[in-house]
């Protein structure tokens, strides 16, 4: 495989303009074959890295306001959901840093384990404009992120396919339980909810009745 089609830099001056390119030109193919292309991570600098991140995720973060079409979100959303999103990808990266070092005796390069932590979390950043819509595509986003997750930690770093899944099934397992608790408390706290049960009630009560009326006749 060639460095292009890796997302590297062929010349072996760094140049941010041509990496970037790069950087995009291989999301590019990641998004039609993102489980063959994360095997391969490609070896960015670290601000080709965070711009590239910063720009998907604004990106994202801006068509999130323009679907609920408020002028006032798109802005929001471009600006705010990248810092987010950093903080989602740099909290995966220490995890998975500091496991591999406490639990696993295993020295990674941070680098890496951030380009990979950013590629992985690609799919729920995507499905961010449509979750407040249908809000079961987070948990399968999280699932499709992990499961991208431990194809890259396994085919790019030296940690067993063992113990990658028992880590990032760690976090995808404390998000689904999170994830159901919250709908939980939505549901109960939902107004809606008192109108719900009440017609539930007098469905039970209809039919409860007719089956009464029946056995009287």
């Amino acid at each position: 495989m060639s460095l292009e089609s890796k997302g590297l830099n062929p010349n072996h001056n760094y140049s941010f303009k041509a990496e970037l390119f790069q950087a995009f030109k291989y999301l590019k193919n990641f998004c039609v074959r993102p489980v063959e292309s994360i095997r391969s991570a490609p070896q960015w600098h670290w601000q080709t890295l965070l711009a590239t991140a910063f720009i998907v995720a604004a990106a994202f973060g801006a068509l999130g306001g323009i679907v609920k079409l408020k002028p006032t979100l798109v802005i929001a959303g471009a600006i705010v959901f990248p810092f987010g999103t950093l903080i989602v990808v740099g909290t995966l990266s220490a995890f998975v840093y500091y496991s591999s070092i406490f639990l696993f005796h295993s020295n990674l390069e941070i680098k890496k384990v951030a380009t990979i932590s950013f590629l992985a979390c690609l799919p729920w950043i995507a499905v961010g404009p449509l979750v407040d819509y249908i809000p079961p595509l987070k948990p399968v986003a999280v699932l499709m992120s992990g499961f991208l997750a431990i194809v890259g930690f396994t085919e790019n770093t030296n940690l067993s396919k063992r113990n990658v899944t028992r880590m990032i099934g760690t976090i995808v397992s404390v998000f689904v339980v999170f994830w159901v608790i919250n709908m939980i408390r939505n549901f109960e706290s939902s107004p809606d909810k008192e109108k719900l049960i009440d017609q539930q009630t007098l469905d039970i009560l209809q039919e409860e009745m007719q089956k009464i009326d029946e056995k009287t006749e």
